[in-house]
């Protein structure tokens, strides 16, 4: 009761393309992981989530879960766009 937020309920599988947050605890990279994957994503959108991403990847912890999730493909993929 004192969490509400941290509910199972609270919690859905689904990616909301209009929302890029911060996701929580250890769902966090994963989130931006699947947001990127989404085809046909406004270019505005996904200029956030990399945005996102840089400010994350100071810590180390943080830049090795990113490596892991495969960001660095994906992001690699993304630099072929011209916007």
């Amino acid at each position: 009761m004192r969490h509400p937020y941290l509910q199972d309920d609270a919690f859905t599988p689904e990616i909301e393309q209009e929302q890029i947050t911060i996701a929580v605890f250890d769902r966090a990279i994963a989130k931006f992981k699947d947001i990127l994957l989404v085809e046909d994503l406004q270019e505005d959108l996904v200029r956030d989530a990399l945005k996102t991403l840089n400010e994350l990847v100071f810590h180390q912890e943080t830049a090795d879960r990113m490596i892991d999730e495969g960001i660095l493909e994906i992001v690699a993929g993304l630099l072929k766009n011209p916007n």
